[in-house]
């Protein structure tokens, strides 16, 4: 998963993730993705389905 966007938090929504360690999402277990803001620790299942919406969200109106 290349070019990870940054995802609303569910708790603040801010869009501020920091990542402990290189991202993998096959990794086991998951690495620990937090919010900056408020600490939210994200569930995997959560991050991943977010990063599909933004990016589903930031590709709407792009044409190739």
């Amino acid at each position: 998963m290349n070019n990870i966007p940054p995802v609303p938090c569910p708790v603040c929504n801010e869009s501020q993730n920091s990542f402990a360690g290189a991202f993998d999402p096959d990794q086991d277990p998951f690495i620990q993705v937090t919010c900056m803001v408020c600490g939210h620790v994200f569930e995997k299942d959560e991050f991943l389905s977010l990063v599909e919406q933004v990016r589903a969200t930031s590709s709407v109106g792009i044409h190739s």
